[in-house]
């Protein structure tokens, strides 16, 4: 049985196509590190993320409370690289969890949680 040059391509791709997809569950794009916040005197100012190795992140939706500079954090998050920031520093980050780490840090002192 002699099968077409097309038919043949096209059930090739459809083959790539879903074994391209296998593996993936879409955290190649999620964040779960410690940071500090801090205050960034660019473009009129605004509070930006400096995780622990460095990486400088943008959140989208830091909330209000969580304004501090100089603050230690645990925070979670999805990196957008589907949008633009007029503060053009670091990677924009949509945050899921974050968690204000008390100044004087002991495991009796409860932590404060805020889920965006």
């Amino acid at each position: 049985m002699k099968i077409s040059m097309p038919v043949s391509l096209i059930a090739l791709l459809a083959v790539a196509l879903i074994l391209g997809g296998c593996g993936r569950d879409g955290r190649e794009n999620e964040v779960a590190t410690k940071g500090m916040i801090k205050y960034i005197d660019l473009e009129g100012g605004f509070f930006g993320l400096i995780g622990d190795d460095g990486q400088g992140y943008d959140p989208i939706n830091l909330p209000d409370k969580y304004r501090l500079a100089n603050r230690r954090v645990h925070f979670k998050g999805i990196i957008r690289h589907d949008m633009v920031s007029v503060n053009m520093w670091g990677v924009i980050l949509e945050l899921t969890e974050i968690i204000m780490v008390p100044v004087f840090w002991t495991k009796k002192v409860a932590q404060i949680r805020c889920t965006p």
